[in-house]
């Protein structure tokens, strides 16, 4: 492939992706060549790249639309909880002489926190899910290079350093220059 700059790959890129839709959607590297006028190598590596980056997206896409629909069921359980949470009674269905009748019944303390404690592992675990799925980042461990220490830091990091924590009494500090 010659040396294209970035803007000229990108552009090839589309014209490629066009071909591909439009006209001829299972092109060779060969017809793509000789429709867009170019080396067979880079109709084949342009193409490549084109099906990587759809496979990726159409994955992404199935990723949120399978955590979306992890959401409602969330929410509609977390409403749930919090009709338990709030309320002080709940209707319940109970079978009487063969009838299915029902019986407003008094929502208990435990009920009431084990919803609680439902509702805390529901949101914990929507968390954990689109962690996973890469919808957050975390950058623990990454040193933020080309920042520096101020002098005082660096003072204050070599004091602490030499302090003696066997004595009682405290360093000396430095008074402040009069001006």
């Amino acid at each position: 492939m010659s040396k294209w700059t970035q803007e000229k790959r990108e552009q090839m890129k589309e014209r490629v992706r066009e071909v591909l839709i439009c006209e001829r959607p299972n092109a060779s590297k060969y017809e793509l060549a000789r429709i867009l006028g170019i080396d067979q190598k880079t109709a084949l590596k342009l193409k490549k790249e084109i099906i990587r980056e759809n496979i990726s997206r159409i994955s992404k896409q199935k990723v949120s639309e399978e955590i979306g629909k992890l959401e409602e069921e969330a929410n509609q359980l977390a409403l749930k909880c919090w009709q338990v949470i709030d309320g002080d009674t709940r209707k319940v269905k109970k079978m009487k002489n063969g009838q299915l009748i029902e019986v407003e019944v008094s929502i208990s303390t435990s009920d009431k926190l084990k919803a609680i404690k439902t509702l805390r592992e529901i949101r914990t675990k929507q968390f954990d899910i689109k962690l996973v799925a890469g919808v957050f980042s975390r950058k623990l461990g990454e040193l933020k290079l080309g920042s520096k220490l101020t002098e005082e830091e660096q003072k204050l990091i070599k004091d602490a350093i030499e302090m003696d924590y066997g004595q009682l009494t405290k360093p000396e500090l430095q008074p402040e220059p009069t001006k």
